[in-house]
């Protein structure tokens, strides 16, 4: 039986790696808790992307960490996130070195992938010739904007949400999380892909327009701050597969796997929006986001499906392997096995 997290009806593992346990906490309490986490975070967001940032770990977990402080909870936070935050810096550093190898950048093989299965003009050209109005940013260029910048956002608040619940999947999440990353890291560096946006400015393409440079343009009204992430070398080529495309699906299903009741459908929406958002702004082909799907669905069967059938597997076999209780018919006599007392004890029947 799949495990499942508090809140929403459903249960939480036992035991001294639970968050908050049941009847500690009144359910109000914990709704209260909820909704200033999601503010909190919502306005930690908001600060970065005022002052022209991407929202990255190394502003968001510091962030969280006084959140965790609040909640009395400082220490096992700086432990168990710390790894986190390392390695995932050093997989931004690593895939900023993913195209210094000498493989073939595919560009025209893609376009004529993409036209193959979607037609022709490609769908970031159609999207763009319905949606954008040179000149006027709309208010879907801002929501697709918005879903991209998310990146990091969502998989750090949901890692977060699960963390004050039960640490155990937590790093269950984490490990599939970071696991997902260096399987694309691995695949940017046999299989750089030129995405859309870049395939335009060198000739490939007709022009694709930058909306996401022109929406942090007219909402940026502070000046820029330093951030880890200035030091970290960009790969302009490592599109395939689409990351932005894996991390909501794996986040969905995740979602969907711990908690219960039919809302929880919904998080399907996320992946869907960002899908659409990364091919309007000419981030990614469509085929990008189903080489994300396919990433997305493996890592989540690993973290969350394999552990859970391997655990019923052993436990047949366990239960398979026990000797049968002894019964010694001949002289009327049964063998109790009395592991509580650790001895053994015959009696008449």
């Amino acid at each position: 039986m799949p495990e499942t997290l508090a809140g929403a009806g459903v249960d939480v593992s036992a035991g001294a790696n639970s968050g908050w346990q049941a009847g500690n906490h009144s359910q109000l309490a914990r709704r209260f808790v909820i909704v200033g986490f999601v503010l909190y975070l919502a306005g930690v967001t908001a600060f970065i992307l005022a002052h022209g940032r991407f929202p990255t770990v190394d502003y968001l977990v510091p962030a969280l960490f006084l959140f965790a402080i609040l909640m009395g909870r400082g220490r096992s936070f700086f432990i168990d996130w710390a790894p986190f935050v390392i390695i995932l810096l050093a997989y931004e550093q690593a895939r900023g070195l993913a195209d210094t190898f000498s493989y073939k950048v595919h560009d025209q093989d893609l376009i004529e992938y993409e036209a193959a299965l979607f037609g022709s003009p490609i769908p970031t050209l159609r999207l763009q010739e319905w949606l954008y109005t040179p000149g006027h940013v709309m208010p879907w260029d801002v929501l697709a904007a918005l879903f991209y910048m998310l990146h990091f956002v969502t998989p750090v608040g949901v890692g977060f949400w699960i963390w004050t619940r039960d640490r155990r999947l937590y790093w269950r999440y984490i490990l599939g999380f970071l696991g997902m990353c260096y399987a694309g890291f691995a695949t940017y560096v046999f299989y750089p892909a030129m995405p859309p946006w870049l395939a335009a400015r060198v000739g490939l393409l007709p022009p694709v327009h930058n909306v996401f440079g022109v929406v942090l343009r007219d909402f940026t009204p502070f000046e820029p701050f330093y951030t880890v992430y200035e030091n970290i070398d960009h790969n302009v080529v490592a599109a395939m597969p689409s990351l932005h495309v894996a991390f909501p699906i794996f986040i969905a299903m995740t979602l969907i796997h711990l908690t219960s009741g039919r809302v929880r459908w919904l998080a399907l929406l996320y992946p869907v929006f960002v899908t659409l958002s990364v091919v309007y702004l000419g981030h990614h082909y469509v085929i990008d986001g189903i080489a994300g799907l396919v990433y997305a669905l493996v890592f989540y069967w690993l973290t969350w499906m394999m552990p859970e059938q391997a655990g019923r597997l052993w436990a047949r076999l366990r239960e398979a392997r026990q000797p049968p209780r002894s019964v010694i018919p001949e002289v009327g006599y049964t063998l109790d096995g009395l592991e509580a007392a650790g001895e053994a004890q015959v009696r008449p029947r």
